[in-house]
């Protein structure tokens, strides 16, 4: 029971509006803040983000060699201001 819990919370957090968009065909005043249109997964988004910039910076932790080291670190440095 508490499994289907968690799962409807979830749910329910990605509709939940937490940008400032419009809705195509409503009304601005008509607008709530939750839409079971919505499908809003920016935590999940930034959760795989962080985990990927993660494991680039641990690549970098095995190199030895200072060119290939200067190369991953001029990457991970565009992946960073890509955010």
């Amino acid at each position: 029971m508490a499994n289907k819990s968690n799962k409807t919370r979830l749910i329910e957090r990605t509709n939940y509006k937490r940008s400032k968009y419009c809705i195509v065909g409503i009304p601005e005043s008509i607008n709530n803040d939750v839409d079971q249109e919505i499908f809003d997964d920016d935590d999940f988004y930034h959760k795989l983000f962080r985990d990927y910039i993660e494991n680039k910076t641990a690549d970098v932790s095995d190199v030895t060699d200072s060119t290939q080291l200067g190369k991953q670190w001029l990457q991970l440095q565009k992946l960073r201001t890509e955010e």
